[in-house]
């Protein structure tokens, strides 16, 4: 943090998010999975002087393994200072703690 303000970079944390929406979306009735980040862009709108960040994050597709999404990410005066954009291969996670995938 340089005289208050966020490295912009540090957003890709909380912009990385998308897994929580698509569990929202389809719940645990297909099980549980992986979301493998395949691609992530932000938009810087704002600099963050503030000590946390709020995410919104929306699953617009999850289909055919694969997702899409968006996270909005505010300060805490509610001021959206970026919005992420991601999609990511969905991997089912094994129902058997001892099986490969192999």
């Amino acid at each position: 943090m340089v005289q208050g303000v966020w490295e912009p970079a540090v957003l890709a944390v909380p912009g990385d998010i998308l897994g929580a929406a698509v569990h929202a979306g389809i719940g645990d009735r297909n099980g549980y999975f992986f979301v493998i980040s395949l691609q992530i862009g932000l938009k810087f709108i704002e600099d963050v002087r503030s000590e946390w960040v709020l995410q919104h994050s929306r699953a617009q597709s999850a289909v055919h393994g694969f997702t899409s999404g968006t996270a909005e990410i505010y300060d805490e005066d509610h001021t959206l200072v970026a919005v992420a954009t991601q999609t990511a291969m969905l991997r089912p996670v094994p129902s058997d703690p001892g099986a490969t995938g192999a």
